[in-house]
């Protein structure tokens, strides 16, 4: 039996023992260290509400950010401002279109809006890049409410040519801003007052473009009822389609008019009202109309502001 352990044993005894030697001698290795991995990122979303109405934001690239030069301060982006904010929010009570024939493709971007410190003015900022040539284009409106007047030099807008395509749209933007820079400061209105979104509650149109919005004001218990009436003369097929527009108010029992039908805006193929907005104190109404244009590719919505104090 000794005989037989001593077979068995001789083949694998020299291999045995270098296994041995070898586990012996890593025994008095030092731990190699662990590697930490970094933690994954977790980034979290919010859900924004759909708007069902004017696919705009969703369906347009906001520009980019305004990069002020040093004559004038940081401007805030669009989004920063209450009164976008109040936009998002109100979405689907705020922008109950009707859509036509006239729906614009494309929509200039909003870029600044607010009341004066007081209610009596109203700024409009928007931008947009050239369908065509790709010409950046932006266009600001500073208007007095109780006249529903353009202030002197306030109403204007970028004239770029092909040239200047290479431009960014934030430089068609500080333009104007620079230009107005001490007329806003006279006006309170750097940083303007977003106010408050009016809920539109109701919106008709007719086929010859007579459309009825009813608007509920906040602080009490009414409505205010918007009829805008339009006219158009000329034609694209010709080259020269002109398109007037008036709005009519009814507020506590009497009847006001903004605007006229003999007022004909060349390059404008339709109205529609899109939001109205209150003063922070309650007495003036900012009212946003779009103003529909063709471009060399479809249709760009531009923003009419009207302007009406409450009695």
């Amino acid at each position: 039996m000794l005989q037989r352990f001593r077979m068995i044993f001789r083949p694998w005894s020299a291999s045995f023992f270098l296994v041995l030697l070898a586990g012996c001698s890593q025994a008095n290795l030092p731990p190699s260290p662990l590697v930490e991995l970094p933690s994954p990122i977790v980034v979290q979303t919010e859900n924004s509400p759909i708007d069902e109405g004017r696919q705009v934001e969703s369906a347009q690239p906001i520009p980019s950010k305004i990069e002020t030069s040093s004559k004038i301060p940081s401007i805030p982006d669009a989004s920063d401002y209450p009164i976008a904010k109040a936009r998002e929010q109100n979405v689907v009570e705020t922008t109950l279109v009707v859509k036509n024939r006239f729906t614009p493709t494309e929509w200039m971007a909003q870029r600044m809006a607010g009341f004066s410190r007081d209610g009596g003015y109203f700024i409009y900022m928007e931008s947009s890049r050239d369908s065509g040539a790709g010409i950046p284009k932006a266009a600001m409106q500073l208007v007095e409410i109780s006249s529903n007047q353009c202030i002197d030099r306030g109403c204007i807008e970028t004239r770029y040519g092909e040239a200047d395509a290479r431009l960014d749209i934030a430089d068609a933007e500080n333009d104007l801003l620079q230009q107005t820079w001490k007329l806003r400061q006279a006006l309170n209105l750097t940083p303007p007052a977003a106010g408050t979104s009016l809920p539109i509650v109701s919106r008709s149109r007719t086929s010859d473009g007579i459309e009825t919005v009813t608007v509920r004001l906040n602080d009490r218990n009414s409505l205010l009822k918007l009829r805008l009436r339009q006219k158009q003369v000329g034609a694209m097929e010709k080259g020269n389609p002109q398109t007037a527009m008036m709005l009519e108010i009814d507020s506590n029992g009497q009847r006001r008019s903004l605007d006229s039908l003999n007022n004909f805006r060349p390059w404008v193929l339709d109205y529609s009202i899109r939001e109205v907005h209150l003063s922070t104190n309650g007495k003036h109404l900012a009212i946003l109309i779009t103003a529909t244009r063709p471009t060399f590719e479809g249709t760009l919505g531009t923003t009419l502001v009207q302007g009406f104090d409450l009695r």
